[in-house]
């Protein structure tokens, strides 16, 4: 029994005996690893302190291989990524969609490529993973533009140039440009890399809005119909009558029709429809007249002036353009409108206490005429005219019962006019001798003066009964 406890007690005081030994061991370790870590250090404090400085300027040795060397790893990084779209496992493709994604504007050259891969799962990833990292990057510089407002930065955005270069550059100019992005980068995209497609994307885009209308009730922002308008006033070649009617029906939507008659950025989208109008021709251009009269868009002229300068357009169309000229223009558009004055056909006729009245081409035009030159009307015999706020006057309402009430009212006109050419006593050349001059015998004492050749002699236009040109009106 003695033994046995004294051989338990020699194994306990050999453990504690190791354990101590153990602890020591390792204490000394420790304080030898520390102090082999601090003469390394200073080693090398001390080399440093030694070596020649590099000079000024110049880079740490080695330090120019570590962007080369970063961008290796990038990329090999990205094939990696690129290659994982395809793996059997949907979480490793999931994982590596992500990844492409977060890098961004990096990957686009060797994802790009990928849309090329035989591995459809490969291309249909990369497709997707580009359409996403360009939008990232292009909302990320649309919101720098937007918040730089009194920046000259362009930020690379589509169009920018050509806007910049009609509207301007005002804080005003660049915030219609940010909504018309928002809601149409597509189509500014397009005219930025092909104006001949741009009409094409136009077309399409109408369409498509106009579903959208019609389907889901869906209401157009400003920047909808500025975008579109711009990019078909920018366009090469003539829309289309359906797609270009669609877009005249825009602008009336009620955020667009707000935007042109108040607000900091009226003037801008006034001046992008009367770009729009200057376009128009045929059936398109009478809505751009309609709507030039009622906002009192002077842009409404050129088309107005075109349709009565050419012709051969059908007669309803033709009085509205008499219409705009004369609420447009001003007393140099006169000639125009009297070429009118020749025209008899028929617009409309309507009975009024059972009287009939026809209204022709001419009765417009005469109509005009005197709006323009500041007359009254009902001395001409236009007693039904019906003042129209958007139209001067209501055209169905300048007619008159029969040709004699017609044919005096023309004659008026022309005798009007023929006084207006004729040059006033005030404005005319002083005698030879000027105003000290002798007097011509009779005259100063109202002697009949010597009888003047029939030639000379000219009728008193202010009289109707003397004018040859001039019928009696009927009473």
């Amino acid at each position: 029994m003695k033994l046995t406890v004294s051989t338990v007690a020699v194994k306990r005081k050999w453990t504690q005996a190791r354990c101590h030994l153990s602890a020591a061991v390792r204490r000394g370790a420790r304080f030898m690893l520390g102090a082999a870590c601090a003469l390394f250090l200073v080693a090398g404090w001390t080399a440093a302190a030694l070596a020649d400085p590099p000079p000024d300027g110049a880079a740490p040795q080695g330090s120019e291989d570590r962007p080369s060397q970063q961008q290796d790893d990038q990329q090999a990084d990205i094939a990696r990524l690129i290659r994982q779209l395809g793996d059997e496992r949907f979480s490793l493709r999931e994982a590596a969609t992500e990844k492409l994604i977060e890098i961004g504007l990096p990957v686009l050259g060797a994802v790009e490529q990928a849309t090329e891969s035989p591995d459809r799962e490969i291309r249909y990833r990369s497709e997707r993973i580009l359409a996403i990292v360009r939008q990232l990057d292009f909302q990320r510089r649309l919101e720098a533009f937007a918040a730089n407002r009194d920046s000259g930065e362009d930020y690379d955005l589509p169009a920018w140039s050509r806007y910049r270069e009609r509207m301007g550059d005002d804080p005003n100019a660049r915030s219609l440009f940010v909504d018309m992005q928002r809601a149409e980068p597509d189509v500014l995209r397009i005219l930025e890399e092909s104006p001949k497609a741009a009409g094409h994307a136009i077309e399409d885009r109408c369409q498509q809005l106009q579903q959208a209308m019609q389907l889901f009730r869906q209401q157009l922002s400003v920047g909808n119909v500025a975008a579109l308008l711009f990019v078909a006033s920018e366009a090469e070649g003539q829309l289309p009558q359906q797609p270009a009617q669609i877009l005249y029906g825009f602008c009336h939507q009620p955020s667009f029709r707000s935007a042109l008659d108040e607000g900091s950025r009226r003037d801008l989208v006034r001046k992008l429809l009367g770009s729009y109008i200057v376009r128009g021709e045929d059936w398109t251009a009478y809505q751009g007249i309609m709507l030039a009269m009622q906002y009192e868009l002077k842009e409404g002229l050129v088309p107005a002036e075109k349709m009565l300068k050419v012709g051969g357009n059908p007669p309803h169309l033709q009085q509205y353009a008499i219409l705009a000229v004369a609420k447009l223009g001003d007393k140099s558009h006169l000639p125009l409108l009297e070429g009118q004055l020749e025209d008899n056909t028929r617009l409309s006729a309507r009975r009024v206490n059972d009287h009939t009245f026809e209204t022709q081409v001419r009765d417009v035009a005469l109509a005009a005429l005197l709006h323009v030159s500041g007359q009254d009307a009902s001395e001409y015999g236009f007693d039904q005219l019906q003042p129209n706020e958007q139209l001067l006057f209501n055209p169905s309402t300048a007619g008159f019962e029969n040709e004699e009430q017609r044919a005096a009212a023309l004659a008026k006109w022309k005798e009007f006019r023929a006084g207006a050419k004729a040059p006033d006593a005030a404005d005319a050349p002083e005698p030879p001798g000027g105003a000290d001059a002798p007097e011509v015998p009779g005259e100063a004492d109202g002697a009949d003066a010597p009888d003047k050749p029939e030639s000379q002699e000219r009728p008193d236009i202010s009289d109707k009964r003397n004018s040859p040109e001039q019928p009696d009106t009927p009473k």
